[in-house]
């Protein structure tokens, strides 16, 4: 039987979304249980980075990912009661204690991703297959075994950590192998981790090309608002009450969690308060977590019902700021900003200024938001 009470809102002039949304189903007693994460990170560890490769990872603006170990396994439960509180209207989480939201501060804080720059797009590839056929830099390998490595819809995931997930012993120059299996790896996290959808198993040479392309140029590519856009859509199309799974990178929405709300966060070990990106620092926690709900949707879900204010962090990076070195100046810079995300063909909308008690300001009525979630249309392609 539905509860007397509706649920949301009573004036719906903002959440507009909430007869579509799935906290109408949990409030009417429709358990949906717990997505189905497109994400995948379990085969991460079978990778082996070493330090001449390092080099081209750091250089593509892949800093925090140097390492497979740092990159933890999914709470599925954190992710699933944290999506049930995600409003796709203003594109932040709505908790008793006000708005929150994943910021382009957060991307560079805890991932290192560059979050300036060029916009993730690129020219379009009327043959992908032939275009990584053509550019793949790996001269050892002939037309049929470039061939292998290419599935159904773009370079397999599988056959590229097969192939290259450990480079082997190389004389002193071989920099086109080191490139070659540099390549793969950053490959496979961008097609695992950073941008992963229903095609688990494959990644669209597109990224190919736009890491090609970034070698001879001075001006990186904004990674960081790619991943986070791609993130606020995949977190719009899981709020739906008929949505079973999640794509987009899960690990940056579960380590934002950590950073900032208590239930569900492991402990760290002291001498890694100031290890940047904060990936690195949380890859090595040393104790288990609060209250320890891991998994546990029902008990995630409590807990943001009857929210603590005790257990939020606003400013979790502030005594990053109060050191002599510059380089953590882009977060608060680019978090404070209102632009548009653009991953390809999606646009999706920043707004801090939902969000200002997260950078230590107090919280104003915000303008409206920047796109009705209705009108929300994907580029031509």
């Amino acid at each position: 039987m539905e509860p007397s009470v509706p649920c949301g809102p009573y004036d719906r002039s903002l959440l507009t979304f909430q007869d579509k949304h799935v906290s109408t189903e949990v409030w009417a007693g429709n358990e949906r249980g717990k997505l189905i994460l497109r994400q995948g990170t379990s085969r991460l560890l079978d990778w082996v980075i070493k330090e001449p490769q390092k080099r081209y990872i750091e250089s593509w603006g892949f800093k925090g990912f140097k390492s497979p170990c740092s990159i933890l396994q999914n709470d599925v439960g954190l992710i699933s009661a944290l999506v049930e509180r995600w409003r796709p209207e203003t594109n932040s989480f709505h908790f008793p204690v006000g708005e929150m939201t994943i910021t382009l501060e957060d991307v560079f804080m805890l991932l290192g991703l560059p979050v300036r720059g060029k916009p993730i797009i690129y020219e379009r590839l009327d043959r992908p297959k032939s275009y990584f056929l053509k550019n793949w830099p790996d001269s050892s390998l002939n037309l049929k075994h470039k061939k292998e490595l290419y599935g159904k819809s773009g370079i397999s995931l599988k056959k590229l950590r097969d192939r290259y997930k450990e480079l082997p012993n190389l004389e002193e120059g071989d920099e086109e192998s080191v490139k070659a299996h540099s390549l793969a790896y950053v490959l496979y996290v961008i097609g695992s981790v950073l941008f992963a959808d229903n095609c688990q198993d494959v990644v669209h040479p597109k990224y190919l090309q736009l890491l090609l392309q970034q070698q001879d140029d001075s001006i990186p590519y904004a990674w960081g608002a790619g991943v986070l856009g791609f993130l606020y859509k995949g977190l719009y199309k899981a709020s739906r009450k008929e949505s079973t799974g999640i794509e987009g990178c899960l690990t940056l929405l579960q380590l934002w969690s950590y950073e900032r709300i208590l239930p569900g966060r492991p402990t760290i070990a002291p001498e890694q308060e100031y290890t940047w990106p904060r990936i690195v620092a949380w890859g090595k926690y040393v104790e288990d977590r609060y209250e320890n709900p891991h998994h546990h949707l029902r008990v995630y879900r409590g807990q943001f019902d009857t929210f603590d204010p005790r257990w939020l962090t606003w400013e979790p990076y502030a005594h990053f700021y109060m050191t002599e070195d510059d380089e953590y100046e882009v977060g608060p810079r680019t978090g404070l900003a209102r632009v548009p995300l653009i991953h390809w063909n999606i646009v999706e909308y920043h707004m801090p200024d939902r969000v200002l008690r997260q950078f230590g300001k107090p919280q104003h009525i915000p303008d409206p938001p920047t796109v009705v979630w209705e009108r929300r249309a994907p580029l031509p392609r």
